[in-house]
C-alpha cells in the first residue's frame, strides 16, 4: 500500500500510525511557475509526476499500481492516478472535486485502465460497522485525531475545515460524542447488534 500526498505530516501518519508500506510527497512547483499554458501541458505535468512517483519507488516505467483510489477530485490527481494504474488495473475515483475535467483518455482505453465512480459512504454503513466492530481493522483507532462533545460541534467543523488542530497538529477525522466520552462507545464494540 502506498499513499501519495502533497503534505508530509499526513504521508507520516499513513505510515506511522495506518501501516502504509510506502510514502511519496508530491513536490510543490517552484515560487513563480507559471501555471500550465493549455490542458496539453497540464496533462504532461500529471504524467511527469506519475513517472517520478513510480520511478522514486522503484516502479518499472510501464507498470503501475492494480489499484489506485483517487480520493481528491483534483483533476491533476485524477490524471496522475491513471498514469499510477498499471495496464488492465482499476483507478476508482472517491474525491468528488472538478465537475468536468479533462482525462487522458487514451492513457487509460489503451491500457484497458478501468475507472470507477464511487459516490462516497453510499449503501457501506452497515459493511463499514461489521468491519469496524470485528476487531480487523488493526489501528483504526488513530484515524479519529480530534473528539468533541456535542456541545462544541461548531468547533469541531472549524477544526475539520482548516485540517490542523489548535496547536497545529494534523486532523485526520473529527468525531462529535453525542454522548459523554465515558460513555461513548470504542472501535471493537462499534457494531450494533443487529450487525454483529
Amino acid at each position: 500500500v502506498t499513499a501519495i500526498d502533497i503534505d508530509s505530516t499526513k504521508l507520516d501518519f499513513a505510515k506511522n500510525a495506518v501501516g502504509v508500506n510506502n510514502t511519496w510527497q508530491v513536490p510543490l512547483p517552484p515560487k513563480g511557475t507559471p501555471p500550465p499554458k493549455d490542458k496539453e501541458e497540464a496533462t504532461q505535468r500529471s504524467r511527469d509526476l506519475a513517472n517520478a512517483a513510480m520511478a522514486d519507488l522503484g516502479i518499472a516505467p510501464n507498470d503501475g499500481f492494480d489499484i489506485v483510489f483517487e480520493c481528491t477530485g483534483v483533476e491533476s490527481c485524477i490524471q496522475m492516478a491513471i498514469f499510477l494504474a498499471r495496464p488492465g488495473s482499476r483507478v476508482v475515483l472517491v474525491g468528488m472535486g472538478t465537475p468536468i475535467g479533462t482525462l487522458p483518455i487514451s492513457s487509460f482505453a489503451l491500457r484497458e485502465v478501468d475507472i470507477i465512480g464511487v459516490f462516497r459512504y453510499a449503501n457501506c454503513y452497515p459493511e463499514a460497522l461489521r468491519l469496524l466492530g470485528s476487531g480487523k481493522l488493526r489501528g483504526v483507532e488513530k484515524m479519529v485525531t480530534h473528539r468533541f462533545p456535542l456541545e462544541q460541534t461548531e468547533r469541531a467543523f472549524e477544526t475539520l475545515r482548516r485540517g490542523r488542530g489548535e496547536n497545529g497538529e494534523l486532523v485526520v477525522k473529527v468525531m462529535v460524542n453525542v454522548t459523554s466520552p465515558e460513555s461513548a462507545p470504542r472501535v471493537g464494540t462499534m457494531a450494533p447488534p443487529e450487525l454483529a
